[in-house]
C-alpha cells in the first residue's frame, strides 16, 4: 500500500504530518498480458484464440494498444463454467 503525505509548507518542523493511506485504484481495462494471466492462460495462447477466432473477446483499441474489460473476462469465464457432478 502506498501513502499520501498531506503535509503542507505552512506546518511547523517536528509536528506531526497526518499520512493517509491510499490503494491504486484497479483498471477495469487489461493488457494482453494481464488479461491472460487473469484467465490463467499465456499471452500467446490470447493471441491465437483471437487470431483464429477459436474464442471471441471484445477489445477496446486505444491508438495501437488492444485492452480488455475485465468484466467481459468474467462472463468469458461464466459461459465457459462447466458444471460437472
Amino acid at each position: 500500500m502506498q501513502f499520501f503525505n498531506k503535509e503542507t509548507n505552512n506546518q511547523k518542523k517536528g509536528s506531526d504530518s497526518k499520512v493517509v493511506p491510499f490503494a491504486k485504484p484497479q483498471s477495469e481495462l487489461l493488457s494482453r498480458k494481464e488479461a491472460a494471466a487473469y484467465l490463467g492462460i499465456s499471452a500467446r495462447t490470447l493471441n491465437v484464440w483471437k487470431c483464429t477466432k477459436r474464442y471471441i473477446f471484445p477489445v477496446v483499441m486505444i491508438g495501437r494498444l488492444v485492452k480488455y474489460r475485465r468484466s467481459d473476462l468474467d462472463k468469458f469465464i461464466e459461459q465457459n463454467t462447466i458444471d460437472v457432478g
